[in-house]
């Protein structure tokens, strides 16, 4: 298999926007059933664009986690985190690397002090002194190797 192939944005959200409605489809018609289904699910509708998408998603990922998808855990931290930016609070786990215009990276907003770096670790999030060196890497940029920490996948 080869490098994955890169489409432009303006192929990339209609495909994203169709994938969106046939997994609601799925979901009105009780089709989606594993644990599997519901975190892949959860993925597309984290790509989402509404507040609502990615309340969706979090929900989502829950019922992934609850049907023993341990690896959900990690995509229910990030879809509550983007919900809570989306709808004007701060992010509590610290999933989302933002920067707007060229700006610098960051994770603002952010409450670093509500969710402890043990709980973090629960959900394959990294603490919070990883993320600062993740922000770094961003900044020079790099992709960070500690996105997911070691043990975890997603």
């Amino acid at each position: 298999m080869g490098p994955a192939k890169s489409l432009p944005w303006e192929q990339i959200d209609p495909r994203d926007r169709s994938r969106r409605i046939r997994v609601h489809e799925l979901l009105e018609s009780n089709q989606l059933k594993t644990a599997e289904d519901f975190h892949d699910a959860a993925f597309i509708y984290q790509h989402g664009h509404d507040p609502e998408d990615y309340l969706l998603a979090h929900v989502l990922a829950m019922v992934a986690v609850q049907k023993g998808d341990t690896k959900s855990l990690w995509i229910s931290a990030a879809t509550l985190d983007r919900y809570l930016q989306t709808i004007g609070q701060p992010q509590v786990f610290g999933t989302q690397y933002n920067n707007h215009d060229d700006s610098p990276y960051t994770q603002a907003p952010y409450n670093r002090d509500l969710v402890p770096d043990q709980l973090r670790a629960l959900f394959c999030v990294p603490d919070t002194e990883q993320q600062r060196k993740n922000v770094a890497a961003f900044n020079v940029g790099k992709y960070p190797e500690g996105i997911i920490p070691p043990g975890c996948s997603r």
